[in-house]
């Protein structure tokens, strides 16, 4: 579409009176004319696509009140042309840069080179007009399919491209197909929510019921269509190697499928239904006064229009008319009848229980150490057993990190340090007294820090004069 908006909002002529015109229309005229005109025995000529579309430039000036000028209108449509074919570029391809992103996630700078209009050779040697199938899947995308149809048509292009083996491109097909189904079921759950809000908004004789039983063959057919799908390629994916490149778009396949069978299976749910929530709330809302209905959609009239405004517009507008949108809340009335009805009845039995229950024992149980290596306790227990002198836990952090200990021997020390802080551990070799609250500031530990005094000291201090 890149030249064509950019002859739209950029004519590229400096004669205004060529701006009378809309080029995007007189676009789509010429691709329509020679779509049209084009077949065995019918050539397309520039002549031809003038004589056309000139129809309508007499018309824009009839409009306007202007008297029709041939020599100006054949000025704007033989720039529309030229443009089309791109000949400031001597009818080379388009280039539109873009990126994308590989295998791995890398983005890659990438052009897309197309054509849009083409001369060719005809069968009488003649220069003649073709467009290229870029323009064509643009023009015939152009015009506005209904979801439904557009829906079959993609999961009939899935299967067709399945069947041929082009597997990337079914992947697209595949992404376009579940893009419409959210759509489809957008619009489905749009109609349901208008039928609980306000049933005189909704035409259900002329369209409401019409509409719901279409919907309800359309997604049975969908469910139908798309497990063959699945089927299909699962069948082509088992026929594949292990390290075949291509297992991957099938995948792909398979889980867009997967995701629109799941939705189209809770969208059947809801519309099972339907005709039954409608009567419902057409016996519920009959005797409901017009005004104390919701007729405004607080999320797509309201919110989403206020979501766009400037903080300080929307901030001023909530404060000022916020409560409005709430609409009004009565109170909940006292109901004797179902009063009545609980304070007479029977005064339920409570029972003792099945079984008795056991109290519980609460002493420490056995205690395994297998959050460490059998290794790194072994180790921890050794350097704390050949301690010369007294020394901060803090102190034995540090030298063990600066000799490149595993973390895990580390942590294994400081455990059997802390373990036996205050208790007489007998044969540890060690004793462990408070040195500093709050001292201890490591990566990996934080608390008191404490002394590690070995025996041995204790004994050398004694025999001292």
């Amino acid at each position: 579409m890149e030249p064509i908006l950019r002859l739209y909002r950029q004519p590229g002529t400096r004669d205004e009176r060529h701006l009378r015109y809309d080029s995007l229309a007189l676009v789509m005229k010429v691709f329509d004319t020679i779509i049209d005109q084009s077949g065995f025995g019918s050539e397309v000529t520039d002549e031809t696509v003038i004589i056309a579309v000139k129809p309508l430039l007499r018309a824009w000036d009839e409009a306007s009140g202007r008297a029709p000028e041939a020599g100006l209108h054949e000025e704007v449509l033989a720039r529309i042309l030229a443009e089309l074919k791109n000949e400031g570029q001597r009818q080379e391809p388009f280039e539109v840069p873009y990126q994308a992103f590989d295998g791995e996630g890398c983005p890659k700078d990438q052009v897309l080179r197309f054509k849009l209009l083409v001369e060719q050779f005809g069968y009488e040697g003649g220069i003649v007009l073709r467009l290229s199938s870029e323009a064509i899947n643009l023009f015939l995308n152009a015009f506005g399919l209904d979801i439904e149809d557009a829906q079959v048509a993609n999961e009939a292009v899935v299967q067709s491209q399945l069947e041929r083996g082009r597997y990337n491109e079914a992947v697209q097909s595949a992404q376009n197909a579940h893009g419409q189904s959210m759509r489809f079921e957008e619009k489905v759950r749009l109609l349901l929510l208008q039928i609980t809000r306000d049933i005189d908004r909704v035409d259900w004789r002329g369209e409401a019921d019409e509409l719901l039983r279409e919907a309800l063959a359309h997604v049975g057919s969908r469910l139908h269509v798309e497990d063959n799908i699945m089927r299909s390629a699962q069948d082509k994916v088992d026929s594949l190697n292990e390290d075949d490149t291509r297992r991957s778009a099938l995948a792909e396949v398979i889980r867009l499928m997967k995701d629109c069978h799941q939705r189209h299976l809770l969208l059947h749910k809801r519309l099972m239904p339907a005709r039954g929530e409608y009567m419902r709330q057409q016996a519920r809302q009959a005797f409901v006064a017009r005004s104390l209905r919701e007729p405004v959609d607080l999320r797509d009239s309201v919110l989403r229009d206020l979501l766009q405004q400037p903080a300080g517009l929307a901030a001023e507008l909530l404060e000022r008319h916020g409560g409005v949108f709430a609409g009004p809340q009565a109170p909940a009335l006292l109901n004797l009848r179902e009063l009545v009805h609980w304070q007479l009845m029977p005064k339920r039995q409570m029972g003792g229980g099945l079984a008795p229950v056991e109290e519980l024992v609460l002493a420490q149980g056995g205690y395994r150490e297998d959050r460490f290596p059998d290794a790194a306790v072994e180790e921890a227990g050794r350097a704390l057993g050949a301690l010369e002198a007294r020394a901060r836990l803090s102190e034995l952090i540090g030298e063990w990190k600066g000799r490149v200990r595993p973390l895990d021997v580390v942590d294994a020390l400081v455990m059997q340090v802390m373990r036996t802080f205050g208790d007489e551990a007998e044969n540890a070799g060690y004793r462990v007294e408070l040195a500093e609250r709050s001292g201890l500031r490591c990566r990996r530990h934080f608390g008191d820090d404490l002394w590690v005094t070995p025996d041995r000291e204790e004994v050398h201090r004694a025999d001292s004069p």
